[in-house]
């Protein structure tokens, strides 16, 4: 049986054994089987959504199920609880929230208070929703996300924010392979965000990389190989591979708006390094 009937079968099991829950509202599978991202090792990712933060009827037919093993439960500081169980040998992660509580931080999305990597896997998850039961009686609306042109033009300002450039050059004079590497993963990192924001698309996250850049209509050619390349480079090569890849990707934009935020150049060069120039001067 997949990930996804099996969640299925924990809810039926569930709601049979709640009959008039009297808080429970929704329930959404979250995570990367509900961005159709997931593997087998992979973990069952279910929300429960509720009127208020009463979550006493569902820990307690938890707790007296002889199909369901809490493993552990955690409260976070906003009162949302997290379960972590076992139903027929895989694993589940429960979170429980009031529909309030979710809504207020897909609101953040909303708003654009923030549009990161995390936040845009989180709201893929409800584009199209993936709601698998709903109370019959008790109607609280679908939640509320709207994904506009200008997210995707705060996007590419927040992964441009992401490029850790201006030390580069002084970590590759000194030979500082960790500190390369470190700067290596930002600058992976703000590329997929711009890739995809240009292709005014949901970053899901970095599960199978290769399937989902696949699917963008506009990205760099051999997009991958040069990343993996920037990867594996630590001789000053390096930031003429980086600026290159820039470049191309900058290119490709053909959005006014998007490309205002794309600066014309990358800034390789320090503070400390504009300070010995400036004292030489």
């Amino acid at each position: 049986m997949d990930k996804i009937n099996i969640a299925k079968q924990m809810v039926r099991e569930i709601i049979q054994q709640l009959p008039n829950p009297k808080s429970l509202t929704q329930i959404y599978i979250g995570g990367s089987l509900a961005r159709e991202f997931h593997d087998q090792f992979s973990d069952i990712e279910l929300v429960f959504v509720y009127q208020n933060c009463d979550y006493n009827e569902l820990s307690k037919c938890i707790e007296k199920s002889q199909t369901m093993k809490l493993e552990r439960s955690q409260t976070t500081k906003d009162g949302t609880l997290l379960d972590c169980l076992y139903f027929q040998k895989q694993k589940i992660d429960l979170m429980h929230i009031s529909y309030q509580s979710l809504q207020a931080q897909l609101d953040l999305f909303n708003d654009m208070d923030r549009v990161d990597p995390s936040t845009q896997a989180i709201i893929s998850c409800y584009q199209p929703p993936t709601l698998i039961w709903e109370h019959p009686q008790i109607g609280v609306g679908e939640l509320k996300i709207k994904v506009t042109k200008h997210h995707f033009e705060k996007i590419i300002e927040y992964g441009v924010k992401q490029f850790s450039t201006q030390m580069l050059s002084i970590h590759i004079s000194r030979e500082d392979s960790i500190m390369i590497q470190q700067s290596l993963f930002s600058i992976q990192r703000a590329f997929l965000i711009i890739v995809f924001a240009i292709n005014n698309t949901l970053m899901p996250g970095y599960k199978q990389l290769s399937k989902t850049i696949a699917l963008l209509n506009v990205k760099p050619d051999k997009f991958l190989e040069k990343l993996d390349h920037i990867s594996k480079e630590r001789t000053p090569l390096l930031i003429k591979l980086i600026s290159d890849l820039y470049n191309e990707t900058r290119l490709l934009c053909l959005d006014q708006a998007m490309l205002e935020r794309l600066p014309l150049n990358l800034d390789f060069e320090s503070m400390r390094t504009k300070q010995i120039d400036s004292n030489i001067k």
